[in-house]
């Protein structure tokens, strides 16, 4: 990928912040919306495995699996 001077070489989440936003805020932000994502996945992960009456082991491997998948797509 060519990159010219001024020109973004990424357009994901072009506009979410404000170019004035500091550098520890954002990473808050992006670390807030990591874990997020990756909570929802983990709960979502539990509940389904509770709910069809999973072992252990099953249950928290889906639990990962979703947290995974969920915080590198939310």
């Amino acid at each position: 990928m060519r990159v010219e001077l001024g020109q973004p070489a990424l357009e994901h989440g072009a506009g979410v912040y404000p170019p004035t936003v500091g550098v520890h805020a954002l990473a808050i932000r992006a670390t807030n919306h990591c874990l997020t994502g990756c909570g929802i996945g983990e709960v979502l992960g539990m509940v389904l495995a509770t709910w069809w009456g999973w072992d252990d082991l099953p249950s928290i491997a889906l639990a990962v699996a979703l947290a995974f998948f969920s915080s590198a797509t939310y």
